[in-house]
């Protein structure tokens, strides 16, 4: 029976060790710690209080919850023509890998430019300019077209653009619209 409550004993001792351990006193701590803790406090409550006052007054801020780095790294997974030929000859048999990087990029933009009038807006102007470019493959350029249609059903105020760049799209690109629009009917 002792040995039983033994282990017990043991580990209830070790966490009040623990507890002990890493306890400060407060005798012990440096007069300049506790100042500069409450210095801290003090800033962190003044700006509390800024942006209580703030939203009372002003009207809520739009902002923005895309990166300029993600939207950077968005135009450098840009699928072009020369990148897919290359990746194309070097495995034949599997997705070319600027494609998958492509389409993990717009998904994680997308799924936030949905949630935000301003992401979305700014985001449809590299959609835009991805739908535009010549260079880029061209059933990446229908992606992008595709994705300012879905961003105009969730924002209304980009109809206009989804139709200025359907309109100025390149020929190629329409005809891959069109298809998908008549395959989307059967």
């Amino acid at each position: 029976m002792k040995n039983k409550k033994l282990p017990v004993i043991v580990l209830f001792a070790f966490f009040i060790g623990i507890g002990i351990v890493n306890t400060k006193k407060p005798s012990t701590a440096e007069p300049s710690d506790t100042a500069s803790q409450i210095s801290e406090t003090t800033k962190v409550k003044q700006k509390q209080t800024e942006r209580t006052s703030n939203r009372s007054t002003t009207t809520p801020k739009m902002t923005r919850n895309i990166t300029t780095l993600e939207f950077e790294n968005f135009r450098d997974s840009l699928p072009t023509q020369e990148k897919m030929k290359n990746e194309s000859q070097e495995s034949p048999h599997f997705a070319p890998e600027s494609l998958i990087k492509f389409a993990k990029q717009l998904g994680h933009l997308m799924e936030k430019a949905l949630k935000n009038t301003m992401d979305a807006e700014i985001f449809s102007e590299e959609l835009q300019d991805c739908a535009m470019d010549e260079a880029i493959v061209q059933s990446a350029r229908a992606t992008c077209v595709t994705s300012v249609e879905r961003l105009a059903k969730r924002f209304p105020e980009l109809k206009g653009k989804v139709e200025m760049i359907k309109a100025n799209v390149a020929p190629d690109v329409k005809k891959l619209l069109k298809n998908r629009d008549n395959t989307l009917k059967r």
